[in-house]
Order: structure tokens, then sequence, then C-alpha cells
């Protein structure tokens, strides 16, 4: 989900490889041929990836924003609740980096600060449950069919 390239980033990438593969006349080279079988695997696991995002962004948000509210019961007052509060703000993001801004910011805000340390539990518990889901949804990709 935190990927570094964006979807777009990806698809151009895709476009200029199968672009040069439509000039080569002769027959694939072994890096040619390993060229075409990394772009199939960049469209299949970046078309699983689109599919299931927004649902998957969308359940981490709500857990996030839950678990905030909580932690903001809890303390009212000061930088770590104005850090929250920031980050609550701000969660009606669709940009997956956007997000992971918005709680490495939080992070920094609660550096140092007791209060981070009561919550980092759950957000690693979120950020882990994130990772197995964007883990499951590339498996069931690799599952559906590939390249050989």
């Amino acid at each position: 989900m935190f990927n570094p390239l964006s979807a777009h980033e990806l698809a151009m990438i895709l476009s200029t490889v199968l672009r040069g593969s439509a000039r080569w006349d002769r027959p694939l080279e072994p890096f040619e041929t390993a060229q075409l079988l990394s772009a199939s695997s960049i469209a299949k696991y970046l078309s699983a990836e689109l599919a299931g995002q927004t649902a998957t962004l969308s359940t981490f948000r709500d857990d996030l924003a839950s678990e905030l509210r909580d932690e903001l019961d809890r303390q009212p007052q000061g930088t770590w609740a104005d850090g929250i509060r920031t980050c609550l703000a701000g969660l009606d993001t669709d940009d997956p980096r956007n997000l992971g801004k918005l709680i490495g910011e939080l992070l920094d805000t609660g550096r140092g600060q007791p209060e981070l340390d009561r919550f980092r539990p759950q957000l690693h518990r979120l950020l882990g449950e994130l990772a197995s889901k964007e883990v499951s949804i590339l498996a069931s990709a690799g599952k559906s069919g590939g390249t050989k």
C-alpha cells in the first residue's frame, strides 16, 4: 500500500517496456524476455493491489481513527493530543503516501512521550494487519495465473 512508486509511475514503466517490445524485429534476447515477464508481473500485481486498495485502505483508516479517538479520550490535552487531532483531521485521504506521511508526523509528535509508548502497540497491530491484508491480496494475484 505504501509503495514508493505510484500506480501512474508503474503504468508508465509498463508502457515503455511494452512499446519497446513492439519494435523488436528479431528473436528476443534473454534480457528482453525477462523485461517482458517482469512487465507482466508488474501489471498482474498492480491490478490486484488497485482492486483491493480502496477497501483495505478504508478499513485501515477506520480502525486507526477508532484507536486515535480512544487515545484522545485517555489524553485529551497536550502535544500528543494535538498530534492526534491533526492526524484525525487528515484521515480522509485516499492517497496511501499521504496516510503514511500523517502517521510519520504523529510519531514525530509523540517522540519521547510516554503516551506514544502506550499507543505504539495498537499502531503496530494495525500496520501488521494492513501488511497482512496486502500480502494476502498479492498472494491471491499470484495464484490467479501468471507467466511462465
